[in-house]
């Protein structure tokens, strides 16, 4: 399997947006290039098949928030528990799409474990800074990688990018479900966890699992909107949760 790198063009960084941001009534402020696994060139082709992809799948997806290994209390317990849950609901409601961090450390390397597993059932995209793809070697499990390399090349705008892709995808298909999920996680995890509350996606908190996901389940002000769902860290309570927000 190909991995498909796409590259922000450094020029087109525009006005910092607010943080954070309605992005599903926001204008695009980034342009992608096609290329490949090693191919690091620049572009303001803006490859439309990506969004539209999403939008016309007819799969449901889930963007995956969680912690990388160190940051998690058993990684093996964390990748049986990610191949039962998805492996259920595509059983139960057919091929889905995942989104995470592109890499095969900690819940992303979950969604890569998915991926393996299940083949062609799910359609797997990642999404990184610049800085980390030097740090960490990006996972050849999955179907796209978008990174974003500017010399802004902090979480803010890698969470603001990947946002505003979703946003994209929901404009070409309202009806398209997308669904967050989060997994233990630490300081970044907690940042895309609230941007995604903001904005309104159905995300299911798995408490018990540790970092984020325990201090959101505790937190009343959170747990408290109509869009927060907390489940036990028990895959069968996972699985009812995630089908039932298809429905």
């Amino acid at each position: 399997m190909t991995t498909t790198t796409i590259h922000h063009d450094k020029k087109s960084v525009g006005k910092k947006t607010p943080f954070p941001s309605s992005v599903a009534k926001k204008v695009l402020d980034f342009f992608f290039c096609h290329g490949s696994k090693t191919d690091f060139v620049y572009s303001s082709e803006f490859p439309r098949w990506i969004p539209r992809k999403l939008a016309k799948s007819g799969r449901p997806m889930f963007v995956a928030v969680g912690g990388c290994a160190r940051e998690l209390r058993n990684s093996h317990e964390g990748s049986v528990f990610f191949t039962s849950v998805f492996g259920e609901v595509i059983r139960s409601k057919g091929p889905i799409e995942m989104g995470s961090g592109g890499t095969a450390d900690g819940v992303p390397g979950f969604c890569g474990d998915v991926r393996e597993k299940y083949g062609s059932d799910v359609f797997l995209v990642g999404w990184r800074t610049e800085g980390r793809r030097m740090l960490e070697p990006p996972d050849p499990r999955y179907d796209v990688t978008l990174v974003l390399t500017s010399a802004i090349s902090v979480w803010e705008r890698e969470v603001h990018s990947y946002f505003n892709m979703l946003g994209m995808v929901k404009n070409l298909n309202p009806e398209k479900k997308i669904v967050f999920m989060v997994f233990g996680g630490g300081e970044i995890a907690t940042i895309e966890a609230l941007y995604a509350i903001e904005e309104g996606y159905p995300i299911v908190i798995v408490k018990g699992s540790g970092g984020t996901a325990d201090s959101f389940a505790e937190n009343r002000t959170i747990t408290s909107k109509q869009n927060v769902h907390v489940v036990p860290y028990n895959a069968q309570a996972t699985i009812d949760k995630l089908i039932e927000l298809l429905n």
